[in-house]
């Protein structure tokens, strides 16, 4: 495709926040140290932690908290103080410190970091579009083959659709590609454009991440071409089975690209709905979802049975003439298992799970701040991770023998 030209792009301050692994990283292993698995109240449980953390020569420190609807605390996260790194100019400057030996001899303020951080983005914002299409260049160049992409850009020269693909996602279709989940990710970049990851699920039940777009609008045509450079991408190969949100021009451009794959939703992204389309007030002093969960969730019960659960738990709650209720009971072969177990799926339609942890995944290295450029640095950051992790459960499933675990009645 010839080199294209695209409109300047205003600035945006934004620090990359990479992945890190939240294992201590300075503890000290002892022949004394034991493994406890217990259940604490939450200030015994932090000062048992506190105390281990010594024990083994670490310093902790407190972070993330969970909270229930009443407010109180159910989940409270304790690290090593060494887990992760702060993205601020004074964290730079200490690193740069550490490398020449003094903040003497740094060279630089903290005001002269952050001046620096805001002139390198004065700098791209001007060739942001092109710097991130280039790239993908000279990766398809150097990759022999290998990396896959395309783009599209408007009238005013404004890159509006864009799909990559590496040797490596090319590969993992190839090998788990019979289920593919698909679904779009707001906020992740200053330009509004939506992130769009193909995910299937590898031999150890984690998310595999097989190509990835950007799209300016989320439109029939949009959609189309996305999924026509995605089949591209992966010799035409089809998958068997497609799991999307209700998203009603996504459903129309699968029918026209996907002739031979089997379109199903997504049981997780329906029953997120739930609760408001119900409202607080029921969900909190009724036992409607507990009920409701049991039917959709049960993966043993046949279609009849459903029905009947279904209609059970509506006629109980009043909710037989709601709207919504009916739709999806109308549909519940798209998206209730029980109506098509011959079907191969992976796992990802019922597992919350699954579906949570990849819609969240990318979200962790993005933001509605970045520029096209810092987006790619982040995705790339993700996908490592995502990789190392596959990495190592290879390396373990090779090296390691599984522990024999014996229930004793």
């Amino acid at each position: 495709m010839e080199d294209e030209e695209f409109a300047p792009t205003p600035c945006i301050d934004a620090t990359p926040t990479p992945c890190v692994d939240t294992t201590p990283t300075n503890a000290t292993q002892t022949s004394n140290a034991q493994t406890t698995r217990s259940t604490f109240t939450p200030l015994v449980g932090i000062e048992f932690y506190k105390t281990y953390a010594r024990f083994c020569g670490f310093v902790e420190r407190l972070a993330t908290e969970k909270k229930d609807k009443d407010g109180h605390v159910y989940l409270k996260y304790i690290y090593c103080n060494k887990q992760g790194f702060k993205e601020d100019g004074e964290s730079k400057a200490k690193i740069d410190k550490r490398h020449v030996g003094g903040y003497e001899n740094v060279g630089a303020s903290l005001v002269d970091f952050k001046n620096f951080s805001r002139d390198v983005k004065a700098y791209i914002q001007d060739v942001d579009a092109d710097m991130f299409v280039n790239n993908f260049k000279e990766k398809a160049t150097s990759s022999g083959g290998g990396f896959f992409f395309d783009y599209c850009v408007d009238e005013n020269r404004h890159l509006t659709r864009v799909f990559w693909a590496d040797a490596i996602s090319r590969k993992n279709y190839s090998l788990f590609g019979d289920m593919v989940s698909f679904d779009t990710t707001f906020d992740t970049n200053k330009y509004c454009m939506v992130l769009a990851p193909f995910t299937g699920v590898d031999h150890h039940g984690k998310c595999v991440t097989f190509g990835m777009g950007l799209l300016a609008k989320e439109d029939i045509e949009s959609f189309v071409w996305l999924f026509e450079c995605f089949l591209k991408a992966m010799g035409n190969c089809q998958p068997t089975c497609l799991i999307t949100d209700q998203d009603a021009a996504m459903k129309q451009a699968i029918e026209k690209v996907f002739s031979k794959t089997i379109h199903r939703l997504c049981m997780w992204h329906i029953m997120k709905k739930v609760p408001v389309k119900v409202g607080p007030d029921m969900c909190r002093t009724t036992k409607f979802l507990e009920k409701l969960n049991a039917v959709v969730w049960d993966r043993d019960l046949e279609p009849d049975e459903f029905d009947k659960g279904w209609n059970s738990v509506m006629r109980e709650f009043g909710l037989e003439d709601d709207g919504w209720f009916t739709d999806m009971f109308n549909i519940r072969h798209m998206w209730i298992p029980s109506y098509f177990r011959n079907l191969f799926m992976g796992g990802i339609l019922r597992s919350t799970q699954i579906s949570e942890s990849e819609n969240n995944f990318f979200t962790l290295f993005t933001n509605a701040n970045l520029l096209l450029v810092e987006l790619w640095f982040r995705i790339e950051s993700a996908m490592d991770a995502q990789r190392h992790a596959q990495n190592k459960l290879n390396s373990d499933s090779k090296n390691s023998m599984p522990r024999l675990l014996l229930l004793f009645l």
